[in-house]
């Protein structure tokens, strides 16, 4: 087989990505129309997912539509209109997620469940209702899913409840990656470190930046060697990587997309 570039392309291929309204979920979506696939947006907030689909450079050719990924039925009806702009599925990016900072004595029981219930159990749903699509069109395909360093490479103080449910998206993605590999569905992880969205910047690092960058002894915090926070692109990079088919032969991994941040 020769090598082409266009084996990074995603020409013709048609991709959900759920928690595109913003943050890295919005960069996938840039990334992805700017490979040439067909998109289906979902997101929560269905006015943001909205917008986002309007400012692409194709907007007529993708779809934006509401999803709350810890209800089962809200999913399937996702997956429903799905197939009726779409019409089939080749990826599926989920990058849904939510965080409750809060010391491991103050967490409560509420946002242990609503972390899980979004952030793991959003994951299992998405992930499944694709890979059953997949095999039912019997052409493969590729599920990419979202942990965290701080699910597997490092901790974070006052993130009990996220990095838990990271983990938890980590290891069941290998899981998967282990039963769907027969289907030649391949299901890998992106997690990303500090990255410049929303969730960062005004609930995570409540505005103190500079620590992230350059790290802080006092609260556990690992800096980031290239010196920068990510932008929502560097990881929607990785993720169009996973999704291409110059990444056919790799499932059940995890990449950390993260500045170097879980080296030090």
């Amino acid at each position: 087989m020769g090598v082409s570039s266009s084996a990074f392309r995603l020409d013709g291929k048609r991709a959900l990505i759920v928690g595109a309204a913003q943050g890295i979920g919005k960069g996938c979506a840039t990334v992805f129309e700017g490979l040439g696939a067909t998109l289906c947006l979902a997101d929560l907030d269905v006015e943001r997912v909205e917008q986002v689909r309007l400012e692409l450079s194709r907007p007529d050719d993708h779809s934006a539509h509401g999803v709350d990924v810890s209800d089962e039925a809200s999913v399937d009806e996702l997956f429903g209109e799905m197939v009726k702009f779409i019409g089939h599925l080749d990826i599926t990016v989920c990058t849904a997620g939510v965080l409750f900072p809060a010391a491991f004595l103050d967490q409560t029981t509420a946002e242990w469940d609503e972390t899980f219930a979004v952030n793991a159990r959003g994951a299992f749903l998405i992930a499944q209702r694709s890979a059953r699509h997949m095999i039912k069109r019997g052409n493969g395909g590729r599920i990419i899913l979202y942990s965290s360093i701080v699910g597997t490479s490092v901790v974070r103080r006052n993130n009990v409840a996220y990095c838990a449910s990271k983990a938890a998206v980590a290891q069941g993605m290998r899981a998967m990656a282990l039963e769907l590999g027969p289907h030649n569905i391949t299901v890998n992880a992106i997690s990303p470190g500090s990255t410049e969205t929303e969730m960062l910047v005004s609930t995570q690092s409540a505005g103190d930046i500079e620590s992230v960058i350059h790290g802080d002894a006092k609260q556990w915090r690992l800096g980031i060697p290239l010196g920068r926070l990510a932008q929502p692109e560097d990881p929607a990079f990785a993720t169009a990587f996973l999704a291409s088919d110059a990444a056919r032969h790799i499932t059940g991994q995890e990449i950390a997309v993260d500045g170097g941040q879980n080296t030090v």
